[in-house]
């Protein structure tokens, strides 16, 4: 495995969607966000649907603050919405504090469980269901190749 995450960008839909798998640490996540601001189509304002269901969350508390703040920074420009994909009791929980956090601010985040939830949370139609499934699909299979 080359990597641990990967993302596509639909201009047309304002949406990026961001795919993770492996262990999440501080330095994972400051790393993706490095690799959404490098492509060309990159564009704050979008909305963002981030699949950790394959991951095991390792962020210290500190970690979790300190990245809090930097994505502050960007909400207080940009107020997109922002949907987190979690599969397992334990992600939930990890990510609810998160949430927790970016609450205090201008960010909008919401942990859901399905693609069908983060669709709907960021306003877009749930027809759009089968294309995230398969671009999910595709990032996966990137990163395992």
């Amino acid at each position: 495995m080359n990597s641990t995450f990967g993302h596509r960008i639909f201009k047309e839909k304002r949406l990026l969607v961001q795919y993770f798998n492996g262990p999440l640490t501080l330095q994972v996540a400051i790393e993706a966000k490095k690799a959404q601001i490098a492509d060309p189509d990159y564009d704050p304002t979008f909305s963002l649907i981030l699949d950790f269901r394959n991951t095991t969350p390792s962020f210290s508390k500190s970690d979790i603050q300190l990245f809090v703040e930097n994505l502050r920074r960007e909400a207080d420009i940009n107020p997109n919405r922002r949907a987190m994909i979690t599969s397992t009791p334990n992600q939930a929980a990890y990510y609810m504090i998160v949430q927790h956090i970016a609450s205090s601010s201008a960010m909008n985040y919401q942990v859901v469980s399905t693609i069908e939830a983060a669709l709907g949370w960021i306003g877009e139609d749930v027809r759009l269901t089968d294309l995230i499934k398969d671009t999910i699909e595709e990032i996966r299979a990137g990163l395992e190749a």
